[in-house]
């Protein structure tokens, strides 16, 4: 059975070395973002992340982002990527409805997280994914790769989700699909 992190295991065999991501000027190869990737795991895992959390994210496209799409999959937890274009109680909905407890976000959203967190109790946790000083009650992002070992992928299976992506709410209210 194919899941989202067994296909890095090939990956890594056979383009280990290899370039996987290129943002900002930053290189990664494949066995650099996959290690960078188990020790995200670990990190989440050790704040709350586990077999069929829900993990969101509000940020852009980065390393960063691809890095927080695997690493949820390798914790074992559901990805659920928030649309950049949402307005606040919008956003706010879509963390609330998906029982998130854990959020990512970057620099271009940091404005948005004292109502997020005014609103969306569940939110446990929240990782700072940008490149400034990490926000107060924010866990930075690259402190915690640094700072985790490196962990084993979950054992998942094709029945577990993998990610909780939103419709546009074009006839209504978005909707978890």
């Amino acid at each position: 059975m194919q899941t989202i992190t067994s296909t890095l295991q090939p990956t890594l065999q056979v383009r280990g070395k290899f370039r996987a991501t290129i943002c900002k000027g930053v290189v990664r190869s494949w066995s650099e973002m996959t290690d960078r990737v188990s020790r995200l795991a670990a990190a989440m895992a050790k704040h709350g992340a586990g077999r069929n959390s829900r993990i969101a994210c509000l940020a852009l496209n980065s390393d960063r982002y691809f890095e927080y799409y695997l690493a949820t999959s390798w914790a074992g937890s559901t990805f659920v990527p928030i649309n950049t274009r949402l307005a606040v109680p919008e956003v706010v909905y879509w963390l609330g409805d998906s029982e998130a407890e854990l959020l990512l976000i970057d620099d271009n959203f940091l404005t948005l997280l004292p109502e997020i967190r005014r609103q969306v109790s569940a939110i446990n946790t929240v990782i700072y994914m940008g490149d400034g000083e990490t926000p107060e009650a924010c866990l930075n992002y690259e402190a915690m790769i640094a700072e985790y070992d490196p962990i084993a992928a979950a054992d998942i299976s094709s029945d577990d989700i993998a990610g909780l992506f939103y419709t546009g709410g074009t006839t209504g209210r978005s909707k978890g699909v």
